[in-house]
């Protein structure tokens, strides 16, 4: 059976809305990870190691776009 075009246009609609969520949400994951987060034992952030940062983020800067 064959969809009506309407349906199909809502679906597709609704896949684009959840992609640009899941692209969001990448990116603010490797931001926190890069900017806010010392894995393991390191004293810096992998941001901080490549010289793009002189100290560690809070995630309220990082989410203000106010970074240190």
């Amino acid at each position: 059976m064959r969809r009506p075009a309407q349906t199909t246009l809502e679906n597709r609609e609704t896949r684009t809305k959840k992609l640009a969520n899941l692209e969001a949400a990448v990116n603010l994951h490797m931001a926190y990870y890069n900017f806010c987060w010392r894995p393991g034992k390191m004293r810096v952030t992998p941001a901080m190691a490549a010289g793009v940062a002189r100290s560690l983020w809070r995630f309220d800067d990082l989410m203000s776009g106010q970074g240190k």
